[in-house]
């Protein structure tokens, strides 16, 4: 209880200085420095008059720390920095109980969307992997086929999947949808049913485009239903990966970059795996 209550405070001063933009050692010197410059003064008014009177030093001294002068200032400064605490300290707890109920509702709100996906299909398009080896030649980047493996990795069935997929070569990240493939499937089995959709990267003239950079990428669209026995709801998303790296079976061989790989005498699919990575821009979802 008291190592939690120290946290507390300690926090509550944190909050204090950082709203003030000052440190403790600030607070502190110029907390003491105004009542000591005022029982300074009326120590050298008080010294002034009072020792014409024969009056002894410890009373002097006593006289200016009892008297108004000193105090006045003092309880001011005093009651300035409790008021300040006092309110930092409630406003540090109202926060953190915030905070706390905002996790709270968090968590609960995890907890009932996991129940929900738990029991609802959950498609997810994200293994891809290289059909044609990639083959540079003088006159650009040959025909390159794809295939991705859409899952359902919920617990329930999907139905009426459509994947729309299309692969380019080329120097930016367009999604012109061109010689696009469609599967269509009426139902996905839960637990890892899988729609294979495979589609070709048209060939590409790059003669005059540095090697760096071009890229190699597949991108699509799923759309799929969640039915139950009182709805029936549509999901939908786009993915979109490109060719990062190409690895090769044979351990002694390094892993390539996909414009290396043709130099190296890497001319079969089979040898090879393909290394594919999220691309930086994705196609607009179907809905």
């Amino acid at each position: 209880m008291l190592p939690a209550l120290g946290r507390l405070f300690a926090r509550a001063w944190a909050n204090l200085l950082n709203l003030a933009g000052t440190t403790t050692t600030t607070i502190v010197v110029f907390s003491f420095l105004v009542p000591i410059l005022a029982f300074l003064i009326d120590l050298g008014r008080k010294w002034h008059l009072q020792r014409k009177s024969n009056a002894t030093v410890i009373k002097i001294i006593r006289d200016s720390v009892i008297s108004w002068t000193t105090l006045v200032p003092t309880c001011l400064t005093l009651s300035a920095w409790l008021s300040l605490f006092s309110w930092s300290f409630a406003t540090t707890i109202y926060k953190e109980h915030k905070t706390l109920g905002e996790r709270a509702n968090m968590a609960e709100a995890a907890a009932q969307s996991a129940k929900e996906n738990a029991a609802r299909p959950v498609l997810e398009t994200s293994t891809v992997r290289l059909i044609d080896a990639v083959v540079i030649s003088a006159s650009g980047i040959r025909p390159v086929s794809m295939q991705t493996d859409t899952v359902n990795r919920g617990k329930e069935n999907a139905y009426n999947i459509v994947v729309r997929q299309s692969a380019v070569t080329g120097v930016d990240w367009r999604f012109e949808w061109k010689d696009v493939r469609e599967r269509h499937s009426e139902i996905l089995a839960a637990n890892q049913g899988t729609l294979t959709t495979t589609s070709v990267a048209p060939k590409f003239d790059g003669q005059h485009v540095s090697s760096d950079q071009w890229h190699i990428y597949i991108y699509g669209t799923v759309e799929y239903e969640e039915r139950t026995s009182e709805r029936s709801k549509k999901h939908g998303y786009s993915y979109c990966y490109y060719l990062f790296s190409i690895e090769s079976k044979d351990p002694i061989k390094p892993e390539l970059s996909p414009y290396e790989f043709s130099d190296k005498g890497l001319s079969s699919a089979s040898d090879v795996v393909g290394k594919f990575v999220e691309c930086p821009k994705q196609p607009p979802a179907p809905f």
